[in-house]
């Protein structure tokens, strides 16, 4: 799959977190050979805690079948772009490409709440080397905060 029709999963993921009274975010990994692995919607009012972000949550799913810190070779694609706390878990996953939706700076101008610290400030300076690409569909992502 392109990483355009990622995105847009990642943004039906968002939609489906959003509908459930959760943040209208969503993330899914995928493997070496492009499968997916993971998948993930926000969850933080569902489950209570600000840390449930889709990212952390994708993270925790891949790790869960592939083992604590196994993600080298992996991808991350996020409807929108990691905050520090997920740039950082990215970092100790092993992950080696993320590719996001909105990005912070439009997320913030749009009214989002946001750090505003990007990620490609946290991921560059990881003891690996981790592709960031990004925006991608911003204008489709965020779509998802004007409803």
């Amino acid at each position: 799959m392109k990483d355009e029709e990622l995105i847009r999963h990642c943004l039906r993921l968002a939609q489906e977190a959003k509908d459930l009274g959760d943040g209208a975010y969503g993330a899914l990994i995928t493997d070496e050979t492009g499968n997916i692995i993971a998948r993930a919607g926000n969850t933080t009012n569902s489950e209570n805690s600000v840390t449930y972000h889709a990212e952390i949550n994708a993270i925790q799913q891949a790790e869960y079948n592939r083992g604590k810190g196994k993600l080298k070779g992996c991808t991350l694609y996020s409807s929108a772009e990691p905050c520090p706390m997920c740039a950082s878990a990215i970092v100790w996953s092993g992950i080696e490409k993320v590719v996001f939706g909105a990005s912070i700076s439009a997320l913030k101008n749009f009214g989002v709440q946001q750090i505003d610290i990007e990620s490609r400030d946290i991921l560059t300076k990881a003891d690996h080397k981790i592709e960031v690409k990004g925006p991608v569909l911003e204008q489709e992502a965020l779509q998802l905060f004007g409803q």
